[in-house]
């Protein structure tokens, strides 16, 4: 039995990890703050301005650190806390593994911090533009377009117009306007077929759902548990399915991804957390990435891969088991690397990663929002 002198002892060992911890991160806080300015620079006196020189005092513009790579900062710091920790001998084990788990939480949540960020969604008007004659490339049917689309003339405005297989042109506005007037000039011009494209609905992932429940059990426990998040929601006009179920650390978890509607996509993101049977679990945005590659253009369902590769450093292996995430390594982003670009110290699910930015906007903009 241990005496009260030694768990007063360990509990003040413990406080003290945690307390170097929290100093470090101070620190780290402190390097990445953009420097204030000096005392006596923001203003100059004006009683004599005769020997004064001029100069340029506007303020450079410092971009302040990155959610993303504050959240990577904060991961690294609770490993390195908790290894620690975990050599300590003469602290009381209960109190050890109390500090063990709340450090275990920071990192949780800095993981979440750093590849889950919110996504951008603007509203997207799209159409697919097509020829009658099959012989025509999508070059041709762009150049079609070009001369049939007076955009200066009718004051249209287009966000994207790109190519795609089998001949296909799509061309998204950020109105359903500015469709309808390119649209109109279209179908002027013979020869070309112009559709509607189909909007997709957003996704959410809960994480670490128990296997035992059915994707029916799922869907109910949504319907029926989630007051917080679905008050006065009108049901009848209201889409939510699973989609697929993403594999989990544990073997006896999974995190369900369901497609649903704007309307409760929004009201699921923002509450931050569901209720699934006896369990109260996180609900975040699902990009529309592959899960098992990490590429994009499709999902884990028809992906070519034949193994799951890490989000952390890009390696044939879960991202939960990743060695060098455990060992606090820097990540490496597989997909900035297969486009042979410099820099690549972030996940492939990063907010920072300039590849997924451009694919995962080209996603959404199918999406329906709103």
């Amino acid at each position: 039995m241990r005496t009260s002198a030694e768990t007063e002892s360990g509990a003040f060992v413990s406080l003290q990890a945690v307390g170097e911890f929290a100093g470090r991160l101070s620190l780290y806080d402190e390097i990445e703050r953009p420097p204030a300015p000096a005392a006596g620079t923001a203003g100059t006196k004006t009683q004599d301005l005769t020997h004064v020189s001029v100069r340029d005092d506007r303020l450079t513009e410092v971009p302040e650190p990155s959610i993303s790579r504050t959240a990577s900062i904060v991961n690294k710091l609770a490993l390195e806390a908790k290894t620690e920790l975990e050599k300590l001998t003469n602290i009381n084990k209960t109190v050890k593994e109390a500090v063990i788990s709340k450090l275990c939480a920071i990192g949780e949540l800095s993981l979440r911090l750093e590849e889950t960020p919110l996504p951008q969604c603007g509203p997207a008007h799209t159409i697919i533009v097509t020829s009658d004659e099959k012989a025509d490339t999508a070059d041709q049917v762009t150049e079609k377009v070009r001369t049939a689309v007076d955009s200066r003339k009718r004051r249209v405005c287009v966000d994207r117009l790109r190519k795609t297989r089998d001949q296909k042109v799509i061309i998204s506005c950020p109105t359903q306007k500015n469709i309808e007037k390119i649209s109109g000039q279209l179908k002027e011009r013979k020869g070309l077929k112009i559709r509607q494209a189909a909007r997709k609905l957003p996704l959410v992932v809960i994480r670490d759902v128990r296997k035992e429940n059915t994707d029916e059990d799922i869907v109910k426990s949504i319907r029926k548990q989630n007051k917080h998040a679905t008050a006065d929601l009108d049901w009848s006009s209201i889409e939510v399915k699973v989609k697929f179920r993403r594999r989990a650390k544990n073997d006896l978890e999974c995190h369900p991804v369901l497609e649903v509607s704007p309307e409760l996509w929004r009201r699921l993101v923002d509450a931050g957390y569901v209720y699934v049977g006896l369990q109260r679990r996180p609900v975040w945005d699902q990009s529309p990435q592959c899960t098992q590659c990490l590429g994009f253009g499709h999902t884990r369902k028809y992906c070519m891969g034949t193994a799951e590769k890490c989000a952390r450093c890009g390696g044939e292996h879960k991202s939960q088991a990743c060695e060098k995430r455990q060992n606090g390594e820097p990540p490496k982003c597989i997909n900035c690397s297969r486009n042979k670009l410099d820099d690549t110290a972030h996940g492939a699910f990063s907010s920072e990663c300039s590849v997924r930015n451009k694919w995962d906007a080209l996603a959404r903009a199918r999406v329906s929002y709103a």
